[in-house]
């Protein structure tokens, strides 16, 4: 299994450093906050480098995360309440497909409503200095070399993670 370095340090912090209990919700949620905090301050760091953003914005998207997770949680656990369904039937079968369309809408939505955070500050520096990666692979291999690429880094996430569909 691979073990991502951010998810070691949240793990380390939330379990040894503040010894919460495992599993709790407070475990839960602290973890995800440190991994979304971890990644930002990475991405902060990326943008201090790229173009002259503080990163206020680039922080409070990728902490927002966590509250997008415990929004989700709760949603879900009431329909679990109201439906009268638990976890372990969950376990069992598949996903119907109305609640795979709700969950894309859910995401759409909350990306909708946080992204403006991540790309306000680059939106305002000019197009010369702008840039989201250090190189621009569309202008070295084209649009169909990039949906290339696009494809095979797709089925490596399919090989190695195996999301459901």
């Amino acid at each position: 299994m691979l073990r991502w370095p951010l998810t070691s340090i949240s793990n380390f912090l939330t379990r040894r450093v503040l010894r919460l209990p495992k599993p709790s919700l407070l475990e839960r949620y602290t973890n995800i906050f440190l991994v979304f905090t971890l990644s930002g301050i990475l991405h902060v760091i990326s943008h201090l480098s790229g173009y002259n953003a503080w990163g206020v914005g680039t922080m409070m998207f990728f902490q927002s995360f966590t509250f997008g997770i415990m929004i989700e949680d709760c949603v879900q656990e009431l329909w679990r309440r109201f439906s009268g369904t638990n976890k372990t039937a969950k376990a069992k079968g598949t996903t119907p497909l109305w609640q795979k369309v709700v969950g894309a809408i859910w995401v759409v939505v909350f990306l909708s409503i946080t992204s403006p955070w991540f790309f306000y500050q680059q939106a305002l520096t000019p197009k010369k200095e702008r840039w989201i990666i250090p190189f621009p692979i569309t202008e070295k291999v084209g649009v169909p070399g990039t949906s290339v690429i696009l494809g095979i880094f797709a089925v490596i996430i399919m090989l190695f993670f195996k999301p459901e569909i």
